[in-house]
């Protein structure tokens, strides 16, 4: 059962909490149209689809909620296709029935055994299962183990434990690991730690080699051939003679740098040039001049960028502060090669300013070979070390299982009693987990069978058949229901078996949905027939009915008040909801005579309003809506000062519940024989309003009467209805309610 509703951003609803609380078996919730009651409806429909709205199930069990509103209406009626079957459990031999019977209850007697097994399993409460025990057991047994950590934890046979240190779970497995496969050595402790100082007392891991160094680039720039070369000008020009004479040709090719500045003025005379001066110059500075150039900058560039990065690399080496390598001596000679590497680059930006200069470098040669030499060396001692720590590692491997092998000794007596005890709870276990499964095999294929069963009784005839026996009660004869072309579906057709395609009307269309709604109560759509319990959703089920039908529909709806109310034992609904915006449909299923007092208490009262476009929710301790037994009367005042304009099966209708609120109130009154003093036409009209007094007219379908239609009947419905009060000696109270004054 629902406890709550919190509905918000939905609709008209906006982001305030709007709330049902203490909600109880009957919610009636009265609104006009537009209000939001659909809304509710739909969120309890599909609650999963409002995240910001929240309902609250009485102790957190959630039932299914069967609503029909104007979604329903959609979903399960077109004139395009059948409605879905609705199954039931057919009246087939009662022998089928029986074995269905006896299936289930084996199914229940199953379920008590699984579920006592399953305690003997998993325990429950302070009781402790198999599981649990088994659980207990480890626990126990990793615990002990673990205690050898701690002993040995701070000792010399540490190292041999590294890895597992920091987990129970993982030194209990490598004490296992080892209890399996051991072959009894025995060791004692001191022979022990001896071995493991030996081999652990020293951080010994393998170092890698120092990378070898490319030297071979270096002396080929150091043996360039542009070093040697004289770069002059072109001979051949008429000025060439005495440049070469001079031997300013460096002199000269500073010069033209100035020609650009000089206006035409000769930077070393200051006249003006000659003719054809600068293009003299220029051949005499032709292309291979500027390309002896570009080769001594080029040479530069690849010396200083290849002298800084070995330099780097040797630096490098040294910040590793290898024990195998003898920096003392490696250092100096870094330092000297740096300082040929300085040389060399002066010498060769001074060729590049003095091109004609020959000038010879530094060769390295020398110093590198011992460089190299140095580090051949110290890679020869890093291999010596590595073999040493191959075999290091072959021989710590076997001081590990040698202190593993003893940790196991020392546990040796607790782990063969652990054992012992594991191999008989999983024996207990193993057992248990079998006969479970068995059980569920068991019921599984009981299941099966029902389904079987079922598929043999369960059918959708019965619902066509109740479905159609009320329109024939109640008057329709236009339309009725007939299987579909599956047979597990519904088709509407014609009293001449025609579809009814697009004819029916609104009200139509709504009374047979409502119907098929009525009767989905007491069913299923799955073909077993069975039914859940679930919470029933109402939302304006009379909208666009005439009053006959809007009556009938009532009188449904308080039969499922009356049955909840009743704890009828065939009811599977534990909640109603009534939502509606018509009144005299509210004011007929509120009508609270005839319920126990228990169930009046389980009646809560909402009425939603909008205002400024947004919904609210308000709560009222009782019926907010005018008295029923009141609006009762001013149905028959009005009908009384205007016939032509009632109704005679509603206000038929309403007379009945008058004088069954009335006469029920004062009790002790001889009805029956009220009638006796009409004559014979008056006489029918007076049994069909007192017929329900006696036998609850709220109960059930077949207390509905029918009285053929009459050219005066309004007048003599309100006559006879006056001469009741009259002969029964209340005629007071019958002016009290119609305001006359005597």
């Amino acid at each position: 059962m629902i406890d709550s509703i919190s509905i918000k951003n939905v609709a008209t609803f906006n982001s305030s909490d709007h709330k049902l609380d203490n909600l109880d078996s009957f919610n009636f919730i009265f609104g006009s149209n537009g209000s939001g009651k659909t809304t509710i409806s739909r969120v309890l429909a599909n609650p999963d689809l409002y995240k910001d709205s929240v309902i609250v199930w009485k102790n957190n069990v959630r039932l299914s909620c069967a609503v029909y509103n104007v979604d329903f209406v959609r979903e399960n009626f077109s004139v395009e296709s059948e409605m879905p079957g609705i199954f039931t459990l057919g009246k087939e031999e009662k022998d089928t029935k029986g074995k269905i019977k006896d299936l289930k209850s084996k199914i229940e007697d199953l379920d008590k055994k699984i579920e006592d097994k399953q305690k003997l399993l998993y325990g429950e409460g302070d009781i402790s299962g198999k599981k649990e025990e088994l659980n207990k057991l480890k626990k126990e047994i990793i615990d002990i183990v673990w205690l050898q950590k701690q002993k040995y934890e701070n000792t010399p046979i540490r190292p041999a434990l590294e890895g597992v240190l920091n987990s129970k779970e993982k030194f209990f497995d490598k004490i296992f690991e080892f209890y399996e496969k051991h072959d009894n050595k025995l060791i004692t402790y001191q022979k022990l730690e001896e071995q493991a100082r030996s081999v652990f007392g020293k951080n010994i891991t393998k170092i890698e080699k120092i990378n070898n160094i490319d030297f071979a680039a270096l002396n080929k720039l150091e043996t360039s051939d542009i070093l040697s070369k004289k770069i002059i000008g072109k001979e051949d020009v008429d000025i060439g003679g005495l440049i070469k004479k001079l031997d300013n040709s460096d002199w000269v090719k500073k010069g033209v740098d100035y020609l650009d500045k000089s206006d035409n003025i000769c930077p070393f005379c200051q006249r003006p040039l000659i003719k054809d001066f600068r293009l003299k110059l220029e051949e005499y500075f032709d292309e291979t001049y500027s390309f002896d150039i570009e080769a001594v900058k080029e040479l530069k560039r690849k010396y200083s960028d290849l002298s800084k990065h070995i330099t780097e690399e040797l630096n490098s080496i040294i910040k590793r502060e290898l024990d195998m390598l003898d920096n003392s001596v490696l250092l100096p000679q870094i330092e000297l090669l740096n300082k040929i590497f300085e040389e060399n680059i002066r010498k060769i930006e001074q060729k590049a300013i003095t091109p004609s200069a020959i000038i010879s470098i530094d060769a390295t040669n020398e110093i590198i070979q011992n460089i190299q030499h140095t580090l051949n060396l110290a890679n020869e001692k890093i291999q010596n070390h590595n073999n040493m720590v191959e075999c290091i590692g072959d021989e710590r491997i076997r001081v590990k299982n040698d202190v593993w092998c003893f940790l196991v000794n020392e546990v040796k007596v607790d782990i063969e009693r652990y054992n012992r005890n594991k191999d008989q709870l999983n024996s207990e276990i193993g057992k248990l987990e079998r006969e479970i499964n068995s059980f569920k095999v068991s019921k599984k294929e009981s299941e099966d069978i029902i389904k079987e069963l079922q598929a043999h009784l369960t059918s959708v005839i019965p619902t066509k058949n109740l479905i159609n026996g009320w329109l024939d009660e109640f008057g329709f004869k236009n339309f009725r229901l007939e299987t579909g072309q599956d047979e597990h579906s519904y088709s509407i057709v014609r009293s001449n078996g025609s579809p009814v395609k697009d004819t029916l009307s609104e009200g139509e269309r709504n009374f047979i949905t409502f119907l098929y709604f009525y009767a989905s109560l007491r069913g299923n759509k799955d073909y077993t027939g069975d039914i859940f319990p679930k919470v029933v959703v109402i939302d304006d089920p009379v909208s666009s009915l005439d009053s006959d039908v809007l009556f009938i529909v009532s009188t449904l709806v308080r039969r499922l008040i009356w049955s909840i109310s009743n704890e009828d034992k065939n009811t599977n609904i534990k909640q109603l909801f009534v939502l509606t915006h018509n009144l005299y449909f509210y004011k007929e299923v509120t009508f609270d005579r005839n319920l126990p007092a228990g169930s009046k208490s389980k009646i809560k009262f909402w009425v939603v309003r909008k205002h400024e476009d947004f919904s609210n929710i308000i709560n009222y301790e009782k019926n907010p809506i005018k008295s029923t037994y009141q609006l009762l009367w001013d149905e028959v005042k009005a009908a009384e000062e205007n016939p032509s304009l009632a109704e005679q099966s509603s206000l038929g209708n309403t007379m009945r519940r008058i004088l069954e609120y009335y006469f029920n109130f004062y009790g002790n009154i001889a009805l029956n024989e009220i009638p006796l003093k009409f004559d014979s036409d008056e006489r029918v009209i007076a049994k069909s309003l007192l017929s329900w007094i006696n036998d609850s007219s709220h109960s059930n379908f077949d207390d509905l009467s029918y009285t053929p239609p009459m050219s005066d009947a309004v007048e003599r419905y309100l006559s006879i209805f006056k001469k009741i009060f009259k002969g029964s000696g209340h005629l007071p109270h019958y002016k009290t309610m119609m305001k006359i004054d005597d």
